[in-house]
């Protein structure tokens, strides 16, 4: 079962980094996360998850990179941004993994 914190991070870095690095037009759900997820996105925006960073549900299955993302939005994040961050990363976990996987 994953923490929902976990895979909110997951998600963040799964869908923005690759948009961030390539220049892209995030779609709106994705446009809804706090600045201050960017800096968790730069520093875990690597490909030693072993996920390539488009592959969403990859990343929302590896454990490691979850609590990685989880931790950096704590550490980066305040208040509501906290929680609206982890809230968008569950949600497009969800999204890529189904119901059943994202928790």
């Amino acid at each position: 079962m994953m923490h929902p914190a976990s895979v909110a991070l997951s998600l963040i870095l799964l869908c923005v980094a690759p948009a961030l690095s390539l220049g892209y037009t995030l779609p709106p759900q994705r446009r809804q996360l706090p600045a201050c997820t960017d800096a968790c996105v730069q520093r875990l925006g690597t490909p030693e998850w072993g996920c390539d960073l488009a592959d969403v549900k990859c990343l929302c299955l590896n454990t490691a990179f979850r609590e990685a993302m989880t931790a950096c939005v704590k550490e980066k994040c305040e208040g509501g941004d906290v929680e609206a961050s982890l809230a968008a990363i569950e949600a497009l976990c969800e999204e890529a993994t189904g119901p059943a996987q994202a928790w």
